[in-house]
């Protein structure tokens, strides 16, 4: 299996690092020629196999380096874990999806492929997201380090699919760089990398209570009116389904016992089926999990997914069944996903 679960695992980061060394000057040196018979610079996007790694260890690693970004997507065996900046796009207001495919289709330009004969099917990969309403105005701060849309290249980029697992540094190269010097500068980081990783208690994901019990209650009554109105509106006619969602402040016991790593550990443990993703930009993250996937598109084809109208599973196939087809032929189910869909 390419990931691996266990916080016990004996090699957290799985990898040939003798033979990474030998594909990197080879590499490299391929890059370089290309900028110079090019002569303008370049992102070479270097990919290497890997036999297996720990997301969530690995994930915690990346907390100790002074990088920017970092970002954390998580489903089944599918892995995908970033961190640093090679190259970013924004964009802001209501065209936001317009000037990044303008800036995107600009930025292949820059970036050059070059892997391991073993990874060759591995492209660069841009992470990021967009703002579901660019034209609203934000309503609170925490959202205040986030743009209406942006797509980064990560410095390093952890991969696991069904095929195996792989690491791609994004480095920038110039006609005038050479190979010493841009391994000894991407050394810098993974030599980082792989002595965090050996350092670090693997435990530390487990440990317990990373915020306290004092929860901000001064919204609950307009929470209330609020719902008294959707459900109002319902009745009346003018709506046919609301989805309602409120914030809720929790305090942290300190500044350190806020752990992101464990905060998306945690939300796995819970629901291990579902989507796990974070995105870091500077001191802000956005954490979540989702058992639905809004899109995902794949050799020309666009696949998306809607959930609605679902029930607690039975404890036998029999319960499964009955549950199943309640759900069949529940009126307000079968409205509920119709809308969704």
């Amino acid at each position: 299996m390419p990931l691996s679960f266990q916080h016990s695992c004996s090699a957290p980061i799985g990898i040939r690092q003798s033979e990474v060394e030998a594909k990197l000057q080879s590499l490299l040196a391929r890059a370089i020629a290309w900028a110079q018979r090019h002569q303008h610079p370049i992102i070479a996007s270097l990919s290497f196999p890997l036999d297996q790694f720990a997301p969530f260890h690995l994930f915690a690693v990346l907390q100790h380096l002074e990088l920017s970004h970092r970002f954390f997507w998580l489903h089944g065996q599918e892995c995908l874990i970033g961190a640093g900046t090679s190259l970013v796009l924004e964009a802001q207001g209501a065209d936001v999806h317009r000037i990044l495919k303008q800036k995107w289709e600009a930025a292949r330009e820059q970036v050059v492929a070059l892997g391991d004969e073993q990874v060759t099917d591995v492209l660069p990969t841009f992470l990021g997201g967009f703002r579901f309403d660019p034209q609203a105005r934000h309503t609170s701060s925490a959202w205040r380090h986030f743009p209406d849309g942006a797509l980064i290249l990560p410095q390093v980029v952890f991969r696991s699919t069904q095929g195996g697992c792989s690491l791609t540094i994004n480095h920038s190269i110039t006609p005038e760089d050479t190979v010493l010097t841009c391994e000894s500068a991407i050394h810098l980081v993974l030599d980082r990398i792989f002595q965090i990783s050996a350092s670090l208690a693997q435990d530390a994901l487990f440990r317990s209570g990373m915020v306290s019990r004092d929860v901000d209650t001064s919204q609950e009554e307009p929470w209330k009116q609020l719902v008294s109105d959707a459900v109002r509106a319902i009745r009346q006619g003018t709506m046919s389904k609301v989805v309602l969602a409120r914030s809720m402040r929790v305090n942290a016991r300190s500044q350190s016992s806020f752990d992101i790593p464990s905060l998306v550990y945690r939300l796995h443990q819970q629901a291990p089926l579902s989507y796990i993703f974070a995105m870091q930009f500077q001191e802000t993250a956005f954490v979540g999990a989702t058992p639905e996937q809004l899109v995902a598109a794949q050799a020309g084809k666009i696949r998306t997914m809607s959930l609605a109208g679902s029930a607690l599973r039975g404890q036998t196939v029999e319960t499964d069944a009955r549950i199943g087809q309640a759900l069949l032929t529940s009126r307000k189910d079968r409205e509920e996903h119709a809308i969704v869909t």
